[in-house]
C-alpha cells in the first residue's frame, strides 16, 4: 500500500511578508510616537536666554533693573525648553529708596513676539505706603515660534 505524503507547507508570497513587516513598523511608530514625535519635541520649544527691564521714572530713563540679560535670567529663572505659546510667570521687585510712598507702576511693555498676558495685582500697581519697593507678578506669553530669545522690556513708573 502506498503511503500518502503530506503536502508541502504553504509559503506566503514574499510581497505579503514585506507588507506585514511594513504594517508592523508603521503600527509600532504610531503607538510610540516614533521619529515624528521626537522631531516635534525638538522644534516646539522656546528658551529665554536673557531678560532685562529698562526703567522710566516720570518719563525719564533711570537705568535698568538688572546689570544684564543673563543676570535677569539668574534672578527670574528664565524658561528653557518651554512649549511654544505657553506662559511664564515671575515676580518683579522694583526698589526705590528715595521714595517711600507714592510711586506706581503705570505700564509694562514687552517687545514682539512676546506678549504681556497679565499682572497681579493688575497694572497700575501702587506702592504700599511706608515701603520702598513695589512687587508685581508678571505673566508673559511666550512666542509661538520655537527658538532662543532675549527680552528687553520697559517699566513705566510715576510719582
Amino acid at each position: 500500500m502506498a503511503r500518502a505524503t503530506p503536502p508541502p507547507p504553504a509559503h506566503q508570497p514574499r510581497t505579503l511578508r514585506v507588507a506585514w513587516l511594513v504594517v508592523a513598523v508603521v503600527l509600532a511608530a504610531s503607538v510610540t510616537g516614533g521619529a515624528v514625535y521626537a522631531y516635534e519635541q525638538y522644534v516646539s520649544h522656546v528658551t529665554v536666554t536673557g531678560i532685562n527691564w529698562q526703567v522710566f521714572l516720570n518719563n525719564s530713563s533711570s537705568g535698568y533693573l538688572f546689570g544684564g540679560g543673563t543676570m535677569g535670567c539668574q534672578s527670574l529663572g528664565c524658561p528653557t525648553n518651554a512649549p511654544v505659546a505657553s506662559v511664564w510667570t515671575f515676580h518683579l521687585y522694583v526698589y526705590y529708596a528715595a521714595y517711600d510712598d507714592g510711586l506706581s507702576i503705570r505700564n509694562l511693555t514687552v517687545p514682539a513676539p512676546f506678549g504681556l498676558a497679565g499682572s497681579a495685582p493688575p497694572i497700575p500697581v501702587l506702592q504700599v505706603q511706608g515701603s520702598a519697593d513695589i512687587v508685581v507678578g508678571v505673566t508673559l506669553q511666550l512666542p509661538s515660534s520655537p527658538g532662543s530669545y532675549s527680552i528687553l522690556g520697559t517699566i513705566w513708573i510715576a510719582k
